[in-house]
């Protein structure tokens, strides 16, 4: 199952004291030494920009990367300042020479791709026993560019979401949410080969719901009212978060994305 919640957690430098925090906050209890200490630990550097090209096995796929850059439409706002500044508590690394457009929706927020670099993140010595091994998670994803998608709205509020990993794009795992008052809209980046993605949501006490969502320039759109969300509440139904994503060629044959390592 590919739920959209779990997928779209490109955040997870900025949640990572969440994790020391979990166990002591659970059980109510009092804050234990790691937490205690993760509090004390200062906040990642901002990103640094590059301009080295990405690897093939994120162009190839996605023909929004081929393209050359146009440096009037493929920067938010004709600077690579709103990218670092999406990207904050994210990426280690962003490379603004690879940074294109993907299109606008229809709420009228402009979307970017660009491939970024989690940020790395070392933990206390009191949070070793139980974190050492996401630690070095991050430190092997700092090393490779993934892809975030940025998000600039027509009220200027820039908002990024960094999918790390080099197979993030094969994985579905670059995905972006924009939340109103009015609605929610959601979606995915997907490969040259996909048309439409197929989206399920288990029924609780009704028949599962499929729906299908068309392809447009690497990206499918779902967005959804606060109306919608409400009648799907009350059915006990998510009505944004799909519980399992597939991707569909030009046939409806599905054709991803592939299971995460």
């Amino acid at each position: 199952m590919r739920k959209l919640g779990v997928l779209a957690c490109g955040a997870c430098g900025v949640a990572v004291s969440l994790l020391g925090a979990a166990p002591s906050m659970a059980g109510g209890g009092p804050p234990s030494k790691c937490e205690k200490d993760l509090a004390d630990v200062p906040r990642p550097p901002a990103p640094r920009t590059t301009d080295a090209l990405p690897p093939e096995q994120l162009v190839s796929p996605l023909a929004a990367l081929q393209r050359p850059q146009d440096p009037l439409t493929d920067l938010p706002g004709g600077t690579d300042r709103l990218l670092v500044r999406a990207l904050k508590d994210q990426a280690r690394t962003v490379a603004v020479g690879s940074a294109r457009l993907l299109g606008t929706i229809a709420n009228g927020t402009t979307l970017y791709v660009v491939p970024a670099a989690q940020v790395s993140f070392r933990f206390p010595s009191s949070c070793k026993p139980a974190l050492g091994e996401l630690e070095k998670e991050f430190r092997r994803l700092s090393h490779q560019l993934g892809l975030a998608v940025i998000q600039l709205t027509p009220r200027g509020k820039v908002i990024g979401l960094l999918a790390p990993g080099s197979d993030s794009l094969a994985t579905g795992s670059v995905m972006f949410e924009d939340v109103t008052r009015r609605s929610t809209t959601f979606g995915g980046v997907v490969p040259d080969d996909v048309s439409s993605v197929r989206l399920t949501y288990l029924g609780i006490s009704e028949p599962d719901t499929e729906i299908t969502v068309p392809v447009s320039g690497n990206t499918w759109v779902r967005t959804v009212s606060k109306s919608q969300e409400r009648r799907g509440e009350r059915r006990g139904l998510s009505e944004t978060s799909p519980d399992d994503v597939v991707w569909l060629d030009g046939n409806g044959q599905p054709v991803g994305p592939k299971e995460p390592r």
